[in-house]
């Protein structure tokens, strides 16, 4: 049986870059996935997508104090590190870094999110109202994930889409760097995957999958022709009604001229949006609606 290769274990951000620039005398092309541990299939399949398009695979571990803006949830994150590069040598990950919030954050650690870089247009409304400078902290720690790695294809999840879409145009202006968006994956109940859901009892999984019922019922409306959000809104709240989720929002946007609240005009491309709660656990979710 062939033996693993061993992963490189790059305990700061600097040995990282060192470890990158390396890779790249060689000629050889870089896949980044970023995360915050807790790793579960979703990551696993950004990883798998990384390695089928470059020669070498590198993960960040790094639980971004900058974007909660609730200190209990940051003291809730799971955090199992032993466990997480023990799942990155089964998926023969090159190399992880891990490191200190000084060390990847710089004088930005102790800065207040109003301080940050404006993170943009796609920052406005849903998780943005609900979460205030939480993308700030998110587009602050990734440049700087971006400014370690250096150029290199980056891979994220479509399950956090305004983070997907303020990362893409970030990127935009940074050289070398290239966004690839990842379809969310979902467990056989249509419930997206997220390290969130471990802290879920079995009924609650089960509930929770009441959300994916909410969005697909929007798109079936949409297959038959409907184009007012107000009615593919109430589609969606109509379901929601159902379940013991305490709902956040169930909203529309459209992904190409966003705004920060649900547009009132029939509407030619879209994408629902939904957030909730459920035995103490937040959940998102959205879903492009197709004909």
């Amino acid at each position: 049986m062939p033996k693993r290769p061993v992963i490189q274990h790059l305990t700061s951000p600097q040995a990282a870059q060192q470890w990158c620039d390396a890779i790249r005398e060689k000629n050889q092309t870089i896949g980044f996935v970023a995360t915050m541990g807790a790793l579960h299939p979703g990551h696993i399949s950004l990883i798998n997508r990384a390695h089928e398009e470059n020669d070498v695979v590198i993960v960040s571990i790094f639980v971004n104090p900058l974007q909660f803006n609730r200190v209990e949830d940051l003291e809730k994150y799971p955090r199992d590190e032993a466990s997480d590069i023990e799942q990155l040598v089964t998926v023969d990950v090159n190399a992880v870094f891990t490191g200190s919030p000084e060390a990847f954050l710089g004088e930005s650690r102790d800065k207040n999110t109003e301080e940050l870089a404006d993170p943009g247009i796609y920052a406005q409304g849903l998780e943005g109202a609900h979460r205030p400078g939480h993308f700030a902290g998110v587009r602050e720690v990734v440049s700087k994930l971006f400014h370690f790695v250096g150029p290199c294809r980056s891979y994220f999840g479509e399950k956090d889409y305004q983070q997907l879409q303020i990362i893409k145009k970030m990127a935009e202006n940074t050289p070398g760097i290239r966004v690839i968006p990842c379809p969310t994956l979902r467990e056989r109940s249509g419930l997206a995957r997220s390290s969130r859901n471990a802290r879920l009892s079995d009924q609650g999984r089960q509930q929770a999958s009441i959300i994916f019922k909410a969005m697909q019922s929007a798109n079936a409306l949409w297959r038959q022709g409907v184009r007012s959000p107000q009615l593919l809104q109430h589609a969606m709240l109509e379901i929601m009604g159902t379940s013991d989720i305490e709902l956040e929002y169930a909203e529309l946007r459209d992904p190409i001229n966003w705004t920060r609240r649900q547009p009132e005009y029939d509407l030619q491309q879209a994408r629902v949006f939904v957030a909730g709660n459920i035995e103490g656990v937040r959940l998102i979710d959205n879903m492009a609606l197709k004909s």
